[in-house]
């Protein structure tokens, strides 16, 4: 009697293997896409970049965009005051209405 339920039911296995994989889809649904969607998003911003813009620094400061080499980008940050930061170290500024829509 205590044999027949040590064994184990026919086609657990199965069951898992689609377990496993419906949630590694819910997750690359969930983390990985909307990542690389807005990593998309981040680079097209990035290629957009032209002279006069307004944007912000990683490391916060406000600014206009001065000249745009290869890699580097002059930033004006204040009368006369000129700073070169690495084309990956800038980010859009979000407006009001954008952040409150990052928030919900």
């Amino acid at each position: 009697m205590y044999s027949i339920l040590l064994q184990s039911p026919a086609g657990g296995g199965v069951f898992n293997l689609v377990f496993f994989l419906i949630l590694g889809l819910i997750f690359w649904f969930l983390v990985f896409k909307p990542q690389r969607d807005q990593q998309k998003k981040l680079e097209s911003f990035r290629n957009s970049l032209s002279e006069g813009d307004t944007v912000l620094t990683n490391g916060g400061l406000y600014g206009k965009i001065k000249q745009i080499n290869k890699d580097k980008i002059l930033i004006e940050v204040a009368k006369d005051v000129v700073v070169t930061v690495n084309r990956y170290a800038v980010n859009p500024i979000q407006e009001k209405e954008e952040a409150k829509d990052a928030k919900k």
